[in-house]
């Protein structure tokens, strides 16, 4: 699987070389769904919820674990940045994917390891644990995701720019190793989980595009090398991430190939 750790090497001191309801936080619980949600993040955590339990591997148990740390770096890292950066209107984009997206994300992850009685970390499972107290911000349960957070956050911290290209970073590194774990796993469950979180990540991949746009980084998340530019066929955007603007994506790429 392609990790969001093998991105460690890529990240040099200095410059880069290269949807969903809202909330914050809850306990490892499943017995409700937030509230806050909007109505199709709501249906699609039911459906989650209340699909049949499937036999799952040592190896999906570990995914579960891993992309709930992943979930909440980014989580993490975004509220982080938004801090740092807050005298920049540009920089509520963080704020914006953190509180709407990356918690109800984390807090998805959430719903299947309750339902499959999985711990985060080597603590026995027990139902009404909160990981939010266990696990305070920029915390992770993974030392590979605790040694990321902190490249990463160290990079972010150089400019503006270089934070809105960590965001563009992070997202296709999830996309990734969503694209992998959908793959290599055949329960119902796991697979709405982790098509779930991509569609957020490819939101959260145009809206950090468009930020880069907007502080005159012309070829946006495209300024990071081949490996970083998506086309909309490849990244396609919910409807409500469309209306936040999608123009001139179409050839994004076109003239970096």
């Amino acid at each position: 699987m392609v990790k969001a750790k093998n991105l460690l090497p890529a990240l040099v001191t200095g410059t880069l070389i290269f949807s969903c309801g809202g909330g914050d936080g809850s306990a490892n619980s499943t017995s409700t769904l937030n509230s806050s949600y909007d109505p199709q993040a709501t249906a699609i955590l039911e459906e989650i919820k209340t699909l049949p339990e499937e036999p799952l591997s040592d190896k999906e148990i570990y995914n579960l674990k891993y992309m709930w740390n992943e979930e909440k770096l980014a989580k993490d890292l975004y509220y982080k940045l938004a801090e740092i950066y807050s005298e920049y209107n540009v920089s509520k984009v963080f704020n914006n994917i953190a509180s709407k997206s990356e918690t109800v994300h984390q807090e998805a992850v959430e719903l299947l390891l309750d339902k499959y009685k999985i711990s985060v970390d080597d603590v026995p499972y027990y139902e009404d644990r909160d990981l939010n107290s266990d696990y305070p911000p920029e915390v992770f349960s993974l030392p590979e995701i605790q040694d990321l957070y902190e490249q990463l956050l160290n990079q972010g911290m150089i400019s503006l720019e270089d934070a809105l290209k960590v965001g563009c970073i992070v997202e296709v590194t999830d996309v990734n190793d969503l694209n992998e774990e959908i793959e290599n796993t055949d329960n119902a469950d796991m697979i709405k989980l982790f098509e779930f979180l991509r569609q957020g990540s490819y939101n959260h991949y145009w809206a950090f595009d468009r930020a880069l746009k907007s502080i005159g980084v012309q070829d946006g998340c495209c300024s990071l090398g081949k490996e970083y530019c998506k086309t909309l066929e490849e990244y396609p955007p919910s409807n409500k991430a469309q209306k936040g603007g999608n123009r001139n994506r179409r050839n994004h790429r076109n003239n970096h190939k």
